[in-house]
C-alpha cells in the first residue's frame, strides 16, 4: 500500500493506564522518539502482521 503523504495524519484521544504510558514512554526516550511515534509505529507493526497473516485490508484513498 502506498501512502500517499505522511502530513496528513488522523488525530484521536487514547487512554493508557499509567503502567503502559511509562513503559512507552522509557521505550521512547531509548529509542529518540515521541511516545506518539512510538504508539505509530506499533500501530503500523501490528497492521502489518495482520494483513500478512489475512490479507491486504482494502482502504479508499481520501478525496482532494
Amino acid at each position: 500500500m502506498a501512502i500517499k503523504n505522511l502530513n496528513e495524519r488522523k488525530v484521536f484521544t487514547l487512554r493508557l493506564e499509567d503502567i503502559w504510558y511509562q513503559k512507552m514512554e522509557h521505550i521512547a526516550v531509548t529509542e529518540h522518539r515521541t511516545p506518539t511515534n512510538i504508539v505509530e509505529l506499533a500501530v503500523m507493526r501490528y497492521v502489518s502482521a495482520y494483513e500478512d497473516n489475512h490479507g491486504e485490508i482494502p482502504v479508499e484513498e481520501e478525496q482532494e
